[in-house]
């Protein structure tokens, strides 16, 4: 995700832009199931195992890849893009966008509680992990927020550079 949304700002024709966000969208859908599951197997949650579970999320997280891939068919992601000025590719989401983003902070969302759960549970030497992953966990779903809100400059999705600062 942090890598095709540095490409794709870094510059190019629109065409090219639209590419490298269509390629995001492997990151993007992943993340939300793969925070979910991981952070299931850190509180020790029990379903992960569960093949229809997984399969559904990664179902959900296929049609999410397939969606952008074809969105110049339906539109339902972005209905439309557009340059600014400074060369940077502002997407008009459609309603794919929003439940994609609805889904995937369910997910996220799920997964801190799931976290916070752990942290209670934990000992107190193990807390401090338990605390920063959370940290860690929040700081690109805030970003995020910030992108989908629209409080971010000319469309940059801030999710990425934040996901850079919770690997830090």
């Amino acid at each position: 995700w942090c890598l095709t949304e540095a490409f794709q700002t870094l510059g190019g024709p629109l065409p090219a832009k639209i590419v490298w966000a269509k390629l995001q969208y492997f990151g993007i859908a992943a993340v939300p199931p793969m925070w979910l599951l991981f952070t299931a197997k850190y509180a020790d949650a029990g379903w992960t195992t569960r093949r229809g579970l997984r399969a559904g999320l990664w179902a959900a997280a296929l049609l999410t890849v397939v969606a952008s891939a074809t969105n110049e068919w339906h539109h339902a992601l972005w209905t439309s893009v557009e340059l600014t000025a400074s060369g940077a590719a502002v997407y008009q989401h459609g309603v794919l966008f929003w439940a994609i983003n609805v889904y995937s902070h369910v997910l996220v969302f799920s997964g801190t509680l799931l976290l916070l759960s752990a942290l209670r549970r934990s000992p107190r030497p193990l807390r401090g992990q338990s605390l920063a992953m959370i940290v860690a966990g929040v700081l690109p779903w805030t970003g995020n927020l910030f992108y989908v809100a629209g409080l971010t400059p000319a469309g940059v999705d801030a999710t990425p550079l934040a996901f850079t600062v919770s690997a830090l």
